[in-house]
């Protein structure tokens, strides 16, 4: 009788240990589930607010920037300036309530299709990632093949404003430097068309070569911005779009010869923004790639030596980062704090 008791609680203890152990690995399990969802909640909530954040700001600056320029009878919206001049105080807090909804509804889509796009075709980005190396170039040469017609109806190029006091500066010693504007911007375009005059003995083929650099660097933005999208849709249709987008687009080409520091502040900032994403939506592959932190802050501090107001929004993002950023927070603390530092002491 013992050796039957024996045989039947032996089975049942073993049992009883096995369902023990398993209940134990799947309540360690479910605790990982949970903290993974709570994770995407709070990243859900941090995208949420930082769209909404995004919106008040843009909606803000762009009603002030609006009614400054209709004050001052500067305003670009030249078919709405008789409206406009009659606003109230009431009319233009509609105003910018208006286009903080359309602004807010319209990033969060945007963010929650890139987000969800990026997960459903990551596998199918990945595998396009190599034969979209092989496309770049194609891309490069098709966006400067279309501004090309511009450039030639307008030749040698947009000779604007402020280079009239820049250049001076560079191509002649007896002129010295001044801070009015940004020195980098008047190196750098200043010193391109100097070396084009000295090359081809005209400021006309100064200004052409001063043209042909501002394109590449604006091709070679674009087609860094395209393959963004590429990595995180994989749809051609998008892509094709996008190309169309700054290929035929009359404001883009237009800007891709002109002498202004806007544009290659704005071609910094662009990337800055891309890779600011990059960095939000996953710091742990970021901050992997040594490359990309270095990167962001070389993107940061040249746009801010390009316009000195670009600081401004550098400083905001630094201290808006400390309660948005959980993950890699003193990381990208450092980035935009060291940028900041960087810029000051420039």
């Amino acid at each position: 009788m013992s050796r039957v008791k024996q045989k039947k609680i032996a089975p049942l203890t073993f049992r009883m240990f096995e369902h023990k152990i398993y209940f134990k690995y799947c309540r360690k399990e479910a605790c990982f589930a949970d903290l993974e969802e709570q994770e995407m909640l709070k990243g859900k909530r941090t995208i949420h607010i930082s769209v909404w954040i995004l919106a008040v700001l843009l909606s803000t600056m762009q009603t002030v920037g609006c009614r400054i320029s209709v004050f001052y009878h500067t305003s670009v919206h030249r078919t709405l300036l008789p409206i406009l001049e009659k606003l109230s105080e009431t009319g233009w807090l509609v105003w910018w309530l208006i286009e903080f909804v359309v602004l807010g509804i319209g990033f969060e889509f945007l963010f929650y299709a890139l987000e969800n796009a990026g997960r459903k075709n990551a596998e199918a980005a990945s595998r396009e990632k190599k034969s979209f190396k092989k496309k770049a170039l194609f891309i490069f040469i098709g966006l400067i093949i279309c501004w090309l017609p511009v450039l030639f109806a307008n030749y040698p190029g947009f000779f604007n404003y402020d280079i009239l006091g820049q250049l001076p500066q560079v191509m002649y010693q007896e002129v010295s430097y001044d801070t009015h504007h940004s020195l980098l911007s008047t190196l750098v375009m200043g010193g391109v068309i100097t070396c084009g005059y000295h090359l081809f003995g005209t400021l006309t083929g100064g200004v052409c070569l001063h043209s042909c650099f501002q394109m590449a660097l604006c091709a070679g933005t674009f087609t860094y911005t395209i393959w963004f999208i590429q990595k995180r849709t994989a749809r051609k249709w998008i892509i094709i779009c996008a190309f169309a987008f700054y290929a035929l687009s009359p404001t883009i080409a237009m800007f891709t010869i002109s002498t202004t520091k806007d544009v290659v502040c704005s071609l910094l900032l662009l990337i800055a923004v891309l890779q600011s994403y990059e960095m939000f939506e996953d710091p742990d592959l970021f901050f992997s790639k040594k490359l990309q932190p270095i990167s962001l802050c070389i993107c940061l501090v040249s746009g801010a030596l390009y316009r000195k107001n670009v600081i401004y929004a550098v400083l905001f993002f630094t201290i808006l980062c400390i309660f948005i950023c959980r993950k890699k927070r003193a990381l990208i603390l450092a980035v935009f704090g060291s940028s900041v530092l960087l810029t000051l002491l420039a």
